[in-house]
């Protein structure tokens, strides 16, 4: 068995504006971030804040969790982007970040992104 720590993967996990609205609170808002081992380990942390129960029939799915090891990055990326180059929108603002020690923080999009 070796002492190596396990290295840990950036996972994407986007949110639908199901109903119109996005659902924001301390651990989830339009994009969250998990850092884990794995996807798996991922999608079990994501299911444990990331809420489907008011997901609407016309809208579909808050949640999607169809992440696979081979979507973890270096770095928290969306579309290939590193989030200091990411700009606000009017469906991006902010995005929480689950670091694998527990931590979690809020990213908030720059107008004076690179």
């Amino acid at each position: 068995m070796s002492d190596q720590k396990t290295e840990q993967k950036w996972f994407h996990f986007l949110q639908n504006n199901s109903g119109g609205y996005f659902a924001r609170d301390e651990n989830v808002c339009e994009e969250v971030f998990i850092q884990a081992a794995n996807a798996a380990e991922a999608i079990k942390k994501a299911e444990g804040f990331c809420d489907n129960s008011d997901s609407c029939p016309c809208c579909g799915d808050r949640w999607s969790f169809w992440v696979d090891d081979c979507d973890g990055t270096d770095e928290p990326l969306i579309y290939g982007e590193p989030l200091s180059a990411i700009k606000p929108s009017t469906l991006r603002s902010e995005a929480r970040l689950h670091y694998a020690d527990g931590r979690v923080e809020t990213h908030t999009f720059s107008t004076e992104a690179a």
